[in-house]
C-alpha cells in the first residue's frame, strides 16, 4: 500500500508543479506591455506640451540597419608595377524592433529622438498627398542620393539605410486609465404625514 500512497504524493507534486509554471507563464505574458504607434493627432487630442513629450517613452516600431563604408583605396606604382592598396572597413548600428529611445525635439512635422551614446534618428509625418491633414504615423527620415539610396547623418557621418528599415516608425506604450467616479448615496424611505 506504501508504494500507492508514494506515487499519489509524487502525483499531486508534479500537478502542484505543472501549476506554477502555467501560472509563471502566464504572469510573464501579463507582465509585457503592449506598444501602439505614435500618431500625428496625439499631441494636440491629448494636449501634449514639449515637457510631456520629453517624458513619454517612445520605440522602434521594426528593426534600423544603417551602414557606413570607410573604404580607402590607393594606388602607387613600385618598379614600374601599379600596386592597389584597398583597406576596408565598414561600420553598421543595429537598433532592433522595440528599442526605447527619447524626444529631444519635435513638432507637428517631425519627432528627433535620441538612443544611447548620443545617436539621433529624426522621424516624420508621412503624408498623402490627396489627403491633407490626416492622422499618420512618425517613420524614419532619411535622404535620397543620388543613387537612390536612403542615408541619415550621426555625429556628421553618412550612414546608409537598409533593408527596410524605412518602414520604421515611432511606437509608445499601450496603456489606458480610465478615471470613473461613482457617487452613492443612501436613499431614506418616506412615510405618510400623521394629520
Amino acid at each position: 500500500m506504501s508504494i500507492w500512497k508514494d506515487i499519489s504524493v509524487a502525483r499531486g507534486m508534479c500537478m502542484k508543479y505543472l501549476s506554477l509554471v502555467f501560472i509563471s507563464i502566464f504572469m510573464i505574458g501579463c507582465a509585457q506591455k503592449e506598444h501602439m504607434s505614435f500618431t500625428s493627432d496625439m499631441p494636440a487630442k491629448y494636449a501634449l506640451d514639449d515637457f510631456d513629450m520629453k517624458n513619454i517613452q517612445f520605440y522602434t516600431s521594426h528593426d534600423i540597419t544603417l551602414y557606413r563604408d570607410n573604404s580607402i583605396n590607393s594606388a602607387s606604382v613600385v618598379d614600374g608595377t601599379l600596386v592597389v592598396n584597398k583597406k576596408e572597413h565598414s561600420n553598421i548600428l543595429k537598433i532592433k524592433a522595440g528599442t526605447p529611445c527619447v524626444v529631444v525635439c519635435s513638432n507637428e512635422k517631425l519627432i528627433r529622438v535620441s538612443f544611447e551614446n548620443d545617436i539621433e534618428l529624426t522621424f516624420l509625418k508621412r503624408e498623402n498627398c490627396h489627403q491633407k491633414n490626416q492622422v499618420s504615423k512618425y517613420y524614419l527620415a532619411a535622404n535620397i542620393v543620388k543613387d537612390n539610396r536612403a542615408t541619415v547623418e550621426i555625429h556628421g557621418e553618412t550612414y546608409i539605410v537598409q533593408n527596410k528599415s524605412g518602414q520604421s516608425y515611432l511606437t509608445i506604450d499601450k496603456e489606458f486609465l480610465t478615471d470613473t467616479h461613482q457617487e452613492a448615496s443612501l436613499v431614506e424611505g418616506r412615510k405618510v404625514a400623521n394629520n
